[in-house]
C-alpha cells in the first residue's frame, strides 16, 4: 500500500525522529511511504537518509491535494493535530482516509479544538495515557474515531552497539573519573532544564564527584530568551565547570553514552524518545512521572520516577540512582537497568512499523 506522511515541522525533535524511523521501517511491512514537510530542515534530511521520497511545501494543504491527485494513496498519516489540520480536508476531497500520530496530552490548544470537527479515520497514540485522554475528548468527529496505541520506536540494535563509544566520549568531556548526570533534550520550558539546574546545584553540595551536562538547542524558534536564562542561572548558582550547557548536537549519542545517569525532567511528555534511547544504551534513567516516561519505565520498575515540578523529588531520585550505582559498581548489575534493556527491545522501529502498518491497512481496506 501507499501512504503519505505529513509533518508541518522539520526540526530536530523527537516526533520528527520517530516519523523518520517509521518511514525507514515501513517498506519491510509492505508499505511504500512518501512524505510532505512544511519547511526545510533535519526531518527532510532524515527522510532522504532512510530512502523515503520527500518534498517541502510551505502551502501544505495545497501540496497535499496535488499529491493525492497525482499519486496512488491508500492513507494519509500526519504528525499531531497541526499536521491533520493541513491534511484532513484535502484527504476528504480525494476520499483517502486520514489519521494522525504523536499528539501530546490534550490540553485545549487551538489546533486540538479545531481538529475535533475534521474527518478523522484514526488516532495513533504514543502511550496508554495519551490514548485514554484522546478517547475522553468531547464529542466530535475525531473523538468518535478509533484510537490505537502505536508507540514510537528506534533502531535498537544499532544504537546499543554504540555503547563502545563510552570511553572516548568521557575522555572528550574530561570527566573520566567523575559521575556524569545529564539531560539531553531540546531547549524548552516544558523539558525541565531549569529544574535540572536547580537540582544540580543542590547535588553539588552533597557529592564532589558529580558533574552535569545539558545537551540540546532551541530548535523550535519560539523559546524566547530561555537559553540566556539558563546560562545566567548556571552562573548565579556558581556551578563553574560542574555543569556544562553544550547546545545542539546533530548526533547526541556520544553525549548519551558518556552519562552515568540520564535525566528527563519534563513537565509533560507524551512519549520520550531520549528516555528510550538511554534505556537501550543501558544507562540508569531518572524521569518525571509523565505519560511517556511512566509508560516507558514501567511505573518505575525500569528506572527512577519522581513528581514533575518538584526539585526536591528530582534531587532525591538522582541521589537514589547514584547510590544504587555505587552499591553495585556497574549499571548492568542493577535490576532496573536490566529491566530497561529488556523493555527497550519491544520498542524497536520494526515493531512500530508493524503496528502502524496494521492500522493503515485497515483504514485503506488493504489486506
Amino acid at each position: 500500500m501507499d501512504v503519505l506522511l505529513v509533518d508541518t515541522l522539520s526540526v530536530a525533535g523527537g516526533a520528527e525522529r520517530s516519523l523518520a524511523h517509521l518511514a525507514g521501517s515501513l517498506p519491510d511491512c509492505g508499505v511504500r511511504p512518501r512524505a510532505l514537510v512544511g519547511e526545510p530542515g533535519p526531518l527532510v534530511d532524515w527522510f532522504r537518509q532512510v530512502g523515503c521520497p520527500v518534498d517541502v511545501a510551505h502551502d501544505l494543504p495545497t501540496a497535499i491535494g496535488r499529491s493525492l491527485r497525482h499519486h496512488s494513496t491508500d492513507a494519509v498519516l500526519s504528525v499531531g493535530a497541526r499536521g491533520h489540520l493541513a491534511s484532513a480536508d484535502a484527504a476528504a476531497v480525494a476520499e483517502v482516509p486520514a489519521a494522525w500520530w504523536m499528539e501530546l496530552m490534550p490540553n485545549g490548544r487551538p489546533a486540538e479544538v479545531e481538529v475535533l470537527d475534521l474527518p478523522t479515520a484514526a488516532i495513533l497514540a504514543p502511550s496508554p495515557a495519551v490514548a485514554e485522554a484522546q478517547r475522553s475528548l468531547v464529542p466530535g468527529t475525531a473523538a468518535d474515531c478509533p484510537v490505537h496505541l502505536v508507540p514510537p520506536g528506534i533502531p535498537t540494535a544499532p544504537l546499543a552497539a554504540r555503547v563502545g563509544e563510552r570511553a572516548a566520549a568521557r575522555t572528550a568531556l574530561g570527566w573520566d573519573d567523575r559521575i556524569v548526570v545529564g539531560l539531553v533534550a531540546r531547549i524548552d520550558r516544558n523539558k525541565g532544564q531549569t529544574a535540572f539546574i536547580d537540582a544540580a546545584s543542590r547535588l553539588c553540595d552533597q557529592d564532589d564527584r558529580l558533574r552535569f551536562l545539558i545537551a540540546g538547542g532551541a530548535v523550535l524558534g519560539r523559546e524566547g530568551r530561555l537559553v540566556e536564562h539558563l546560562t545566567d542561572l548556571v552562573e548565579r548558582r556558581d556551578l563553574g565547570d560542574r555543569l556544562r550547557l553544550l547546545g545542539h548536537a546533530d548526533d547526541p549519542v556520544p553525549l548519551q553514552v558518556a552519562l552515568d545517569v540520564a535525566v528527563n525532567a519534563s513537565v509533560h511528555e507524551s512519549f520520550g524518545l531520549s528516555v528510550l534511547e538511554s534505556m537501550t544504551l543501558g544507562t540508569p534513567v531518572v524521569a518525571t512521572q509523565t505519560a511517556g516516561s511512566t509508560f516507558l519505565l514501567d511505573n518505575g520498575a525500569a528506572g527512577w520516577l519522581c513528581e514533575p515540578l518538584d526539585t526536591g523529588a528530582l534531587v532525591a531520585a538522582i541521589s537514589e540512582a547514584v547510590a544504587a550505582l555505587d552499591a553495585v559498581g556497574e549499571p548492568d548489575e542493577l535490576d532496573r537497568v536490566r529491566a530497561a534493556r529488556h523493555r527497550a527491545a519491544s520498542f524497536d522501529a520494526t515493531r512500530t512499523a508493524e503496528l502502524a502498518a496494521a492500522v493503515l491497512r485497515g483504514l485503506g481496506g488493504t489486506p
